[in-house]
């Protein structure tokens, strides 16, 4: 085969020389204005071919040969390199580009719908209560800092509080360490209650004063307490950190925030799941403890009620707010905040 323009480099400075390049005799053979040397073809190393690229020879003594990209460079190669592989050669068959795709979608969700909560379910029943507990310390600092105040609510109602759901044995009998804890949160909260991974639950004072009696809030601590008796806290960090850390992978550092989006966005299902289960939990417990699941049931009414005026109320004073205390009230309100499809949830207690 006739010979082939290069740039060649002989390993000694950074000059690139104009060569021509020859096989023959199981040679290399290179040339030009300064001279001429050969090479055996058993000594070099030739890059991969990707798309019309140049091509390098690596040859002995750090030289090398750079060939312009295309179908001639690749036909004289072709003639001592290695023939590619099956599987390199698939990278260029459209069929098998588009088949990896679907199989990695497919490998995406089947990971994602199963494996992902068998890890979680693994991991969160094996990590120390050390771990959890340190957690949540961590975690409900951080929200005291920011958008919890000390509770309001008279200590002798909220130690009563305390003592009737401590009295309450669980569905099963076993005791489930947890402890309540009181908040005021009218800034940006509202009406809620959140559980933490070692057990701790927190109402916030709004809530107890929505709610008709003692028994709707101890069905609020029973659906808490279920969050905990599942470790629902611990198993959501760890899914959250898988999802995040493929979120990240594939979009690199392009934003933490679309990132962080993704993430709330594919954990929904997760939370609506983990509802049903601490719901299930809430009303076995109120029924071990001669109460009826309509206390919950009519309680998560009252918190949708208020959820539904309170964005009401919001949407007339956006007018008026600046957008960063809108951004920022939203914000942690949707974090606190994990119970979606609460009209379902209320029909299904009402019908068990």
């Amino acid at each position: 085969m006739d010979p082939i323009t290069c740039i060649y480099f002989d390993g000694i400075d950074s000059t690139a020389h104009s060569a021509t390049l020859a096989f023959a005799n199981g040679q290399l053979h290179v040339t030009g204005d300064w001279g001429s040397t050969a090479f055996a073809v058993t000594d070099v190393k030739i890059s991969d071919r990707l798309g019309n690229a140049p091509r390098t020879i690596f040859l002995p003594a750090a030289a090398a040969c750079e060939l312009p990209g295309g179908a001639a460079t690749n036909a004289f190669l072709a003639q001592f390199a290695p023939k590619e592989s099956a599987w390199f050669r698939a990278q260029f068959d459209w069929r098998w580009v588009a088949g990896s795709a679907a199989g990695l979608i497919v490998l995406a969700l089947a990971g994602y719908r199963w494996g992902i909560p068998l890890a979680s379910e693994f991991i969160a029943y094996r990590l120390p209560d050390a771990v959890a507990e340190q957690i949540s310390k961590v975690a409900l600092a951080e929200v005291d800092r920011m958008i919890l105040d000390p509770s309001k609510l008279p200590e002798a109602r909220r130690k009563l509080l305390a003592e009737k759901f401590a009295l309450m044995r669980t569905p099963s009998g076993d005791a489930i360490t947890h402890r309540v804890e009181f908040r005021d949160a009218e800034k940006f909260v509202g009406p809620n209650a959140f559980a933490l991974p070692s057990g701790t639950i927190v109402m916030t004072d709004q809530l107890v004063n929505l709610m008709q009696n003692d028994e709707q809030i101890l069905g609020v601590l029973a659906h808490e307490l279920g969050h905990v008796n599942h470790k629902h806290g611990m198993k959501n960090m760890i899914q959250a950190s898988f999802v995040g850390a493929a979120v990240a992978y594939w979009i690199g550092d392009f934003s933490a925030v679309l990132a962080g989006g993704a993430t709330t966005v594919l954990q929904t299902k997760f939370s609506r799941e983990y509802e049903t289960q601490a719901d299930d939990f809430g009303a076995a417990m109120m029924r071990a403890n001669g109460m009826a699941p309509e206390a919950l049931a009519s309680a998560l009414a009252l918190l949708e009620s208020d959820g539904a005026s309170r964005k009401k109320d919001d949407a007339g004073a956006a007018k008026r707010a600046s957008k960063k205390s809108r951004a920022k009230d939203g914000d942690w309100s949707d974090y606190i905040s994990s119970h979606p499809n609460t009209t379902q949830r209320i029909e299904r207690l009402r019908s068990r």
